[in-house]
């Protein structure tokens, strides 16, 4: 074998003794696989108490809770413009498109609508529920 050999060999050897040198065992077992939780409720303080306790067994950093905003945690003050009216003009166009009452181009109205008009919390103690 000639030194170039030599030389390539004693890196590789010395490479993969390295890189399995890197390789640690865990400490413990891993832990029970994290589950999607994914549920209906009409209070926010639900959700807060399922997610303290995921976080008291599992650690505060293996939680993530996400919410949709439209009726959730904000609703709009009137109907005009709300998740309930898009669903019915999405309906009515489906079912009477050349009905008096559609409104034509409604995620447009639906935006300036949003823009135009207030919002409230879906419950009156939502932001002490999501600062939980």
């Amino acid at each position: 074998m000639n030194s170039n050999a030599r030389s390539l060999t004693f890196v590789l050897l010395a490479c993969v003794s390295l890189i399995g040198g890197c390789v640690t065992q865990p400490k413990s077992a891993p832990s029970e696989p994290l589950q999607n939780i994914l549920a209906a409720t009409e209070d926010l303080s639900m959700v807060a108490d399922e997610a303290l306790q995921l976080a008291d067994r599992l650690g505060r950093e293996q939680v993530l809770v996400v919410f949709d905003i439209d009726n959730t945690l904000l609703a709009m003050e009137q109907g005009l413009g709300s998740d309930q009216w898009y669903y019915w003009q999405r309906d009515l166009a489906a079912s009477d498109p050349c009905s008096g009452m559609l409104v034509s181009d409604r995620l447009k109205v639906q935006g300036a609508l949003f823009f135009a008009s207030g919002m409230r919390p879906t419950q009156p103690d939502a932001a002490a529920q999501l600062q939980r």
